[in-house]
């Protein structure tokens, strides 16, 4: 084969194939590789991060972090320690920032002075001894210094502060005041928001938003509760009446310290809207009052009554669908309420029964005006439109 392609030396792929086998034949040329040099161990150092832990550390590295596991758990947890005990702790500057976090910075008659008495408690101020005409009735306990309202630092007021002889020593005569207040403008902003509800059903509603519960946990948010003078304000120690009776407290303070009458009715209206009814936004207002079983069907025909139905008018109830009525896991009723053969309302549930307990809040909700599709309520309404509504 190599003859034949020898004699074809005209063709292109002859004398390709022939210089491949040309090159093929020489000899190839040999070299002689460098030595390596030896690899030397790496340092057994130990690798801390993330808290792992190679098996090139020392021994003792274990037996130490053992023993100091150890002696951690023996320990127990962290005591509870209040702000107010560690070292960068600023009274001033706190009461300061709490007043403008709050809006009272700018309210008359408003001083670092009135929020201070305001978050102490009887047992402080018999404690330092402060009286209604003491000038160092606004004295932080724990540190020591007076609260100067004409330092560079204070809440800055559109006129001068209150005297000191007209603010009350603690906060145990703002308590009852605010709490009326708060209970007042609860019941005022439910009665034009749901004037359908009946007025008992309202009142269950009043006293869940002014329970100590609720309060508090306003208070809490709010940093309040760091700010108290004269109780224990670790978590675990603070009751709940403790941080509500502060925040009815504050309250008050915003009506009664200022020389304007309307202007102090409009700044604790803002705090009880702002940061308490402000809790109804986005929940099921249904859910803030409880009906029993056996009241709903005569309260249903009270509100029907009131809506213009006639008193003796039956309610009809009706059998719209099921699905697996013999299945106790998979059974679905749905049943309709008509009156005047005018559909008003339907309920699911896994019996009959239930479905028509289901349908007859349904029709409650319809009657009440707080169905999911209702309007929202309206938070930006001022104590002159709440009175005004309400005349």
């Amino acid at each position: 084969m190599l003859s034949r392609l020898s004699l074809c030396r005209r063709h292109p792929l002859c004398q390709h194939f022939a210089a491949v086998v040309a090159a093929s034949r020489r000899p190839v040329a040999t070299f002689e590789a460098a030595p390596v040099a030896p690899l030397t161990p790496p340092r057994q150092t130990p690798n801390v991060m993330h808290g792992t832990r190679l098996a090139t550390d020392p021994r003792w590295r274990r037996r130490m972090r053992e023993d100091l596991y150890r002696r951690r758990m023996l320990a127990g947890p962290e005591p509870e320690r209040p702000r107010s005990v560690w070292s960068n702790w600023s009274r001033r500057a706190e009461l300061s920032a709490a007043a403008h976090r709050l809006g009272l910075a700018g309210l008359a008659g408003f001083s670092q002075q009135w929020l201070d008495r305001v978050l102490t408690f009887r047992e402080s101020a018999e404690a330092d001894g402060v009286t209604a005409d003491s000038p160092s009735a606004n004295q932080n306990v724990s540190k020591g210094y007076e609260l100067d309202d004409e330092s560079s630092d204070s809440v800055a007021m559109a006129t001068p502060p209150t005297p000191a002889e007209s603010m009350p020593r603690d906060n145990a005569e703002l308590v009852p005041t605010g709490r009326a207040l708060i209970a007042e403008h609860c019941d005022r902003f439910l009665a034009r928001e749901l004037p359908h509800v009946p007025e008992d059903l309202r009142e269950q509603a009043v006293s869940l938003l002014t329970s100590d519960q609720s309060l508090s946990f306003v208070a809490g948010h709010l940093g309040l509760a760091e700010l108290l003078s004269g109780v224990d304000t670790r978590p675990s120690m603070l009751p709940l009446s403790v941080e509500a009776d502060a925040f009815a407290a504050l309250v008050a303070s915003a009506k009664l310290c200022c020389p304007d009458v309307s202007e102090g009715d409009e700044a604790a209206w803002r705090l009880t809207r702002d940061f308490l009814l402000t809790r109804l936004h986005n929940s099921d207002i249904n859910e803030w009052w409880t009906i029993g079983a056996q009241r709903r069907l005569p309260l249903l025909s009270e509100s029907l009554a009131a809506a213009g139905f006639p008193a003796d008018e039956p309610l009809e109830f009706r059998l719209m669908g099921q699905s697996a009525p013999e299945s106790p896991v998979y059974s679905c009723f749905q049943v309709g309420l008509y009156i005047r053969r005018e559909f008003l309302s339907s309920g699911f549930g896994e019996t009959a029964a239930q479905a028509q307990d289901e349908c007859v809040s349904e029709a409650l909700k319809t009657l009440f005006d707080t169905a999911d599709s209702r309007a929202p309520m309206n938070f930006k309404l001022t104590y002159a439109d709440l009175a005004s509504a309400l005349e």
